[in-house]
C-alpha cells in the first residue's frame, strides 16, 4: 500500500510506502524537502497538514510542542501517512534556486584546538548566490552529506567560509583535521550544492534583534552581521550573546568586539559556562537576566539544539515572545 502527498506551494507531489516517514519518501524522489537531524529534534522539517490522516511519533516536544500538533503541524521525519496527504511549507526550500558545484580549498586556519575556519573559492566566472544564514551540503562519497552554515556575507562571492567543529570518528571533520589517510589539504577539490535554509535575515523588521549563538553557531550570526554592516540596513538595537564552554571557543572573540566599538546600538555579550556546574541549556538565562519582556523583539538562536530547545521554550513562555519571531538553526553533531 502507498499514498499520494502533495507538496505546497507548487505542484510537487511524492509517493510514501506504507510505515515510510514521509522526509524519507521525499528523499527517494530527491524532492529537497527541509530537514536537519532527521530524527524528530531539530524542527526544520516541519510543516502543516491540509488533508489526510498520518501517524506521528518518537519527536522531541520541544521540536513540536502540543499546541503545533492540535493545529495540524507535523515533522516530516516522524510522519507515517494513513492516507492521501497534502501538506504545506511556510519557507520551502527551492530546489531550482540551488545548485551543484565544485569549489578548491584555498585555506584551513585553526581558532581553538578542535575548530578550524575553512574557506573554498569558486571556480571563476560562477558566483554562488545565498542569503545570510543559509547552508550549504558537502557531497561525500557514497552519496552522504554534511551541512555546514556559510559564515560570510553575501557580498563576499570570491570564496565561502564555514566554521567547523571536530567531531571525533566524524565522517567529514576527521578528514579535514587530519585523522585519516585521505585527509583533506589545501588545493583538494569538494563538491557543495546549495544554498539550503530558511533561517535567514528578515529585512523587513524594524524590532530589537537578539542573536544567541552556541559555538561554531555564530557562523550564520556572522554572516548576518556582515550584511547588516555592508547594507547598513537596521537602526535598531541589536545585541550578540556568544556562549561556549572556554574563552577559547570563542574564536572571533575581536571580530565581535570590533563591531560593538564601531556600531550604533550593537551590544555583544560573550558568555563562558562552567562545564563542572552548568549546562548549555542553561545558556538563555543570561539573556532573561538583562529583558524579562521580549515581545517587541525578534530573536535569531543557532548552535547546539539543546540551547535552541530551551531558549524557545523560556523565551515564548517566560519572556512573552511571539512564536513567529524565533527563528533557529540547530547544529546536529555527524
Amino acid at each position: 500500500m502507498s499514498f499520494c502527498i502533495s507538496i505546497k506551494p507548487g505542484i510537487e507531489y511524492l509517493i510514501a510506502k506504507k510505515n515510510q516517514s514521509i522526509l524519507d519518501a521525499a528523499k527517494e524522489k530527491k524532492i529537497a524537502l527541509p530537514h536537519s537531524c532527521s530524527n524528530g529534534k531539530c524542527a526544520k522539517c516541519k510543516c502543516k497538514v491540509l488533508s489526510g490522516s498520518f501517524e506521528i511519533s518518537n519527536y522531541s516536544s520541544n521540536a513540536l510542542t502540543e499546541q503545533e500538533k492540535s493545529n495540524n503541524m507535523i515533522l516530516t521525519c516522524r510522519t507515517y501517512p494513513l492516507s492521501d496527504m497534502v501538506i504545506q511549507y511556510d519557507n520551502l526550500i527551492d530546489k531550482s534556486s540551488s545548485f551543484k558545484t565544485v569549489g578548491k580549498l584555498i585555506s584551513i586556519e585553526k581558532k581553538a584546538v578542535d575548530i578550524i575556519v575553512l574557506k573554498i573559492k569558486i571556480p571563476l566566472g560562477e558566483r554562488f548566490l545565498f542569503k545570510p544564514g543559509q547552508y550549504i551540503d558537502f557531497l561525500l562519497d557514497n552519496g552522504r552529506k554534511r551541512s555546514y552554515s556559510i559564515a560570510n556575507s553575501p557580498f563576499i562571492d570570491k570564496y565561502l567560509e564555514f566554521h567547523i567543529r571536530h567531531f571525533f570518528g566524524g565522517l567529514f571533520t576527521d578528514q579535514l583535521f587530519g585523522l585519516t589517510n585521505n585527509h583533506l589539504k589545501e588545493n583538494d577539490v569538494l563538491r557543495l550544492e546549495g544554498p539550503f535554509g530558511s533561517f535567514i535575515l528578515q529585512e523587513q523588521t524594524k524590532n530589537p534583534i537578539i542573536f544567541l549563538a552556541s559555538g561554531t553557531g555564530f557562523a550564520p550570526i556572522k554572516s548576518m552581521m556582515e550584511y547588516i554592516i555592508r547594507k547598513n540596513i537596521f537602526s535598531q538595537p541589536i545585541y550578540l550573546y556568544w556562549a561556549a564552554r572556554k574563552l577559547s571557543d570563542i574564536y572571533m572573540d575581536d571580530l565581535a568586539k570590533s563591531w560593538e566599538s564601531s556600531i550604533r546600538n550593537f551590544k555583544y555579550i560573550p558568555i563562558v559556562i562552567d562545564q563542572t556546574s552548568e549546562s548549555m541549556v542553561n545558556i538563555p538565562k543570561y539573556v532573561m537576566q538583562d529583558f524579562k519582556d521580549l515581545s517587541d523583539f525578534q530573536v535569531y538562536a543557532c548552535g547546539s539544539n539543546i540551547m535552541i530547545e530551551s531558549a524557545k521554550r523560556d523565551f515564548i513562555m517566560k519572556c512573552r515572545l511571539p512564536v513567529n519571531e524565533f527563528y533557529s538553526d540547530a547544529f546536529i553533531s555527524t
